[in-house]
């Protein structure tokens, strides 16, 4: 049976990565998701389609297997002491699973290395449609370590530094250029807290410090800021001193692709 791809979509929202911000009773802050209007679900990265793969590379190797064990069989035949009647075309063989169209030995052997072929074509497709490059070249174990390559989960990096006596916290070094990026006091992370997201917003930062009963925006080019693919440099709060802190302010921070 020939192996049918997977036509891999992806999820198209109204409004892609937009959150509610919610104030919990337990001074926890909760991200509601507000995307709009679904405008394309996209293919769901879930186990019956990955199996679907996974049983696709199993199949081929069966019919890989197949494959040289009658080139075994072939190769004894036709070692044998005749001429025209081993040609592998004047073979017969017996399907009776009706597994071929074929009904000879040569004609067998090219379904099999057609089917085989196919199916590698479609499985690298599949595998570099998500980020892993792949090609039909390949080698079955070659593929198998590529599929564990593929990445289901976002990008992200996290770290920790201080900031200083200024709220201005800067990283390098970054793979990727952040969607969004969470700045949070390291001792207490529910007491000050920093949001960039570019489905808010590309050029301002969401703060609040629940200590000294702060809330808002932070323009981020004021403060010569910036989001880039290989970091950020971002106010944390309202960009100003913190008060009673001193040079040490330690934070957390994550980055999201």
């Amino acid at each position: 049976m020939a192996y049918t791809p997977t036509d891999w979509k992806n999820r198209e929202v109204e409004k892609p990565r937009t959150f509610q911000l919610q104030n919990n009773p337990d001074a926890t802050v909760t991200l509601i998701p507000k995307e709009g209007n679904v405008i394309e679900p996209g293919t769901p990265i879930i186990a019956d389609v990955m199996n679907k793969m996974e049983l696709g590379i199993a199949q081929a190797h069966e019919l890989a297997g197949g494959v040289e064990e009658l080139e075994g069989v072939v190769t004894t035949h036709l070692a044998e002491d005749a001429i025209d009647a081993h040609n592998a075309k004047n073979i017969s063989i017996i399907d009776s699973t009706n597994k071929f169209t074929a009904t000879d030995v040569e004609g067998a052997l090219s379904e099999l290395f057609l089917f085989a072929s196919d199916g590698k074509t479609a499985v690298a497709s599949a595998i570099t449609a998500k980020g892993v490059a792949a090609s039909p070249s390949d080698a079955f174990p070659t593929l198998a370590t590529k599929i564990g390559q593929i990445i289901t989960e976002p990008v992200s990096a996290t770290g920790t530094a201080n900031t200083g006596s200024v709220s201005i916290l800067t990283v390098s070094g970054l793979s990727f250029q952040p969607s969004r990026i969470e700045i949070r006091y390291t001792s207490d992370p529910y007491k000050l807290f920093t949001l960039y997201d570019i489905g808010f917003s590309t050029t301002k930062t969401v703060f609040c410090n629940t200590t000294e009963g702060v809330a808002g925006e932070a323009t981020i080019s004021t403060y010569a800021g910036y989001v880039n693919s290989s970091g950020f440099k971002l106010p944390f709060l309202n960009g100003t001193a913190f008060p009673g802190q001193g040079s040490n302010y330690p934070v957390t921070w994550k980055a999201i692709k």
